[in-house]
C-alpha cells in the first residue's frame, strides 16, 4: 500500500491539467527570487497536492504570494480556464498540477543552481526521488470542515460557511463514492496507519529518503502530512505510528514558510 488516498479527499484538483489556454493572471508585486522570478501559488488551505508545492517552496526559500481560492465560488481563478488547484505563475506564466509543477521548479532551479557552478540534484538521485514521489502520492483523510472553518474573515461570513459546509459535503462524498472505491479502502484510518509505516520502512535508517537531504519525494509526504497539521487526523498519525521522528527532521530541513504575506 502507499499513503493511503484520504487527504487527497480534501482537494478537487485530482487531475492534471497544463494544455489550455487561458487570460492573463492578475498583476502583483512581490519580491523576486533570483532564479524563478516572481511566484504566486494559487490553493485551498486543505488541499494535499497543494501543501506538497507549499513544502518544496518553504525547503528552497523561494518567496511566494498565497492566494486562496473559494472552492465554491473559484472567483479567484476567474482569469484561468483552469479551475482546479494547484496553480502556479512564474512571472505570470501558468503552471498546473503539483507534479507539473515541483518537476518544472525543480529543473529551473537545478538549471539555475548549475550556471552559479552548483547542481541542486543529480539526475539520477531526481529520477529516483520522481518514482518515490508517484509511489507516495496518496494522502491521508484530513478534517476539511475545521480547516475551512477558519475563512470567514477573507470571503465573509455568508459566503466562507456556504463554502466551509459545501465543501464539506462535496469531499466527504468524494471520499465515500470515489476515492475509497478506486483504492480498494474498506478501513481508512488502519490503511493510513499502514502506509505511514510503509513510509517510515522506506526512509529506513537513512535521516531522509534522499540521505543526507530532503527530496522531492521526503517534500511531498511531507507536505501532504503537514496540510493536516494539530487537527485530529495528524496526531492520530503521530501518536499511532513511529514516523515522529522523520517528521520532526522533515520541520527542521524546511524550515519556516517563505509566503509572503499580505499587509
Amino acid at each position: 500500500t502507499t499513503l493511503a488516498a484520504s487527504v487527497a479527499i480534501t482537494s478537487s484538483g485530482l487531475a492534471l491539467g497544463s494544455e489550455l489556454s487561458f487570460a492573463e493572471p492578475p498583476p502583483v508585486t512581490i519580491p523576486v527570487h533570483p532564479i524563478l522570478g516572481e511566484v504566486v501559488f494559487y490553493q485551498y488551505a486543505v488541499c494535499p497536492f497543494c501543501n506538497k508545492v507549499k513544502a518544496f517552496l518553504d525547503f528552497h526559500n523561494v518567496p511566494y504570494r498565497v492566494v486562496e481560492v473559494n472552492p465554491l465560488f473559484k472567483k479567484e481563478l476567474d482569469w484561468s480556464e483552469y479551475k482546479k488547484v494547484p496553480v502556479l505563475t512564474l512571472n505570470g506564466d501558468q503552471i498546473n498540477d503539483s507534479t507539473e509543477i515541483i518537476s518544472q521548479l525543480t529543473s529551473k532551479l537545478d538549471e539555475g543552481s548549475k550556471k552559479k557552478g552548483r547542481k541542486l540534484f543529480g539526475r539520477k538521485k531526481e529520477e529516483t526521488a520522481a518514482e518515490e514521489e508517484e509511489k507516495w502520492r496518496r494522502s491521508a483523510f484530513s478534517d476539511a470542515f475545521l480547516k475551512l472553518r477558519g475563512l470567514t474573515g477573507k470571503w465573509g461570513f455568508f459566503e466562507a460557511q456556504l463554502a466551509r459546509v459545501s465543501g464539506s459535503v462535496m469531499m466527504y462524498l468524494i471520499s465515500k463514492f470515489v476515492l475509497k472505491k478506486r483504492h480498494g479502502i474498506e478501513d481508512e484510518r488502519a490503511e493510513l496507519y499502514a502506509s505511514v509505516e510503509e513510509w517510515v520502512k522506506a526512509v529506513g535508517e537513512r535521516e531522509f529518503l534522499g540521505g543526507k537531504q530532503p527530496n522531492n519525494a521526503d517534500l511531498s509526504v511531507f507536505g501532504v502530512i503537514r496540510a493536516v497539521h494539530g487537527l485530529d487526523t495528524w496526531k492520530d498519525v503521530m501518536s499511532e505510528t513511529s514516523v515522529g521522528p522523520w517528521y520532526e527532521r522533515m520541520e527542521a530541513a524546511v524550515g519556516g514558510s517563505s509566503v509572503i504575506l499580505e499587509d
